[in-house]
């Protein structure tokens, strides 16, 4: 069934690739010699580092969407990276899973950091704060993705 509501990562992917250009790049990450490879939701190389952008909008374990970079990191020891995780709509308070999954995807990350203490940095955000409804992602769709971008370009912009 497909969703009726906005879809928050391809509105925020177009407003980023439409301020930054050629540096939001779409490709396979590759996780190791392996050749195990994903994609993360949106990706930026701004030179000093890679950032990687995740929205979780349904994701049920969005501590796989953490887990994969502390994988890159052992295979990339020379690479910076800066993931950024958004819980969305899919992520209410009123789910039982809500405070334990997002736990779980701090603790992975903290883990990660301490792994990698000059490679990692973890920013959690989350799109309940804004106080929008269910129904406002049927019909305020542009209005989140402009709110999303300005938490983003703070992060986007420092080094």
């Amino acid at each position: 069934m497909k969703s009726e509501f906005f879809n928050l990562t391809k509105g925020v992917r177009g407003k980023l690739k439409s301020l930054l250009g050629d540096k939001v790049i779409s490709k396979e990450v590759y996780l190791s010699k392996e050749k195990i490879s994903f994609k993360a939701d949106i990706q930026i190389n701004n030179g000093s580092e890679l950032i990687f952008i995740e929205i979780e909008e349904s994701q049920t374990h969005p501590d796989t969407n953490v887990s994969k970079y502390w994988v890159y990191l052992e295979g990339n020891l020379n690479k910076k990276v800066k993931l950024i995780q958004i819980f969305g709509r899919g992520f209410s308070e009123t789910e039982n899973n809500y405070t334990s999954r997002k736990k779980l995807s701090e603790f992975i990350a903290k883990k990660i950091k301490l792994a990698f203490p000059k490679n990692f940095a973890y920013v959690p955000l989350n799109l309940k704060d804004f106080n929008y409804s269910q129904e406002d992602y049927k019909n305020k769709g542009t209005e989140i993705t402009d709110k999303v971008i300005e938490l983003l370009k703070e992060y986007i912009d420092r080094d």
